[in-house]
């Protein structure tokens, strides 16, 4: 992600490239960075308000310049974060098989407590992707300002929908454009989660919880309105109060 955007200056305590492990991060695809001003914008009366203003970002480089990577460096960016003891990864992105290796890790950073919350996939109604389509991983579909499933969304294992078509973020450049996609609505459930956590007392939570990552689900669950087909919509659409 751009670190140096206007709205994302201070929110990088630590980064690592998965890719490069010896070079530094730097977004010059732009996904990264439109994801990240989703959850975590500065709420600094310029530009955009993310979901989750206060939240630290640790920025993980596993997309190469063109958008596509491989999952040796996707293993070793969430070893990364296993390592760094973060509470959420936030996987923008999907493959259309399974993967051995994959599953490990994801099974490992759940079992450490981590949080994983992926975005479904662009599929326009084809599978869920890969690692939102592993059974403890959040799956995140995305709906319209209408609450309508995005038409390029999956069908399947859905968790929650959230929004994800016509998204103001930010930008590589230091700006702001509309984006559309899963994996913006993926941010704005990581945010939601952040929220939750942040606000532990008032959820009855303790981050130390054996339990979290399931209460934290219940919660999400409570909080959610039905959409309608679960294979579109899961448990449909979080509204915190």
């Amino acid at each position: 992600m751009n670190k140096n955007h206007e709205d994302l200056k201070g929110k990088v305590v630590k980064e690592y490239n998965a890719i490069r492990p010896n070079e530094t991060v730097v977004d010059n695809y732009g996904h990264g960075t439109a994801v990240a001003g989703v959850l975590a914008a500065n709420d600094n009366n310029i530009g955009i308000l993310g979901v989750a203003p206060f939240v630290e970002i640790y920025s993980v480089k596993v997309l190469g310049d063109n958008g596509r990577g491989n999952i040796d460096s996707l293993v070793d960016g969430i070893k990364w974060c296993i390592s760094n003891d973060v509470q959420i990864i936030n996987i923008s992105f999907g493959i259309t098989m399974g993967n051995k290796e994959l599953r490990s890790v994801i099974n490992e950073a759940i079992e450490s407590g981590i949080v994983v919350v992926a975005s479904a996939g662009n599929t326009y109604g084809g599978n869920v992707e890969y690692p939102a389509r592993y059974e403890d991983v959040i799956s995140v579909t995305a709906v319209d300002s209408n609450y309508k499933v995005a038409k390029f969304s999956p069908k399947g294992k859905i968790d929650f929908a959230a929004p994800g078509v016509d998204v103001l973020t930010t930008t590589k450049d230091g700006s702001y454009s509309v984006h559309s996609g899963t994996s913006l609505a993926a941010a704005h459930v990581t945010g939601v989660i952040s929220w939750i956590i942040a606000n532990e007392e008032r959820y009855n939570l303790q981050v130390n919880d054996p339990k979290l990552i399931k209460k934290i689900r219940g919660i999400l669950k409570k909080y959610s309105i039905d959409l309608g087909d679960p294979n579109y919509y899961g448990n449909g659409f979080i509204k915190l109060n």
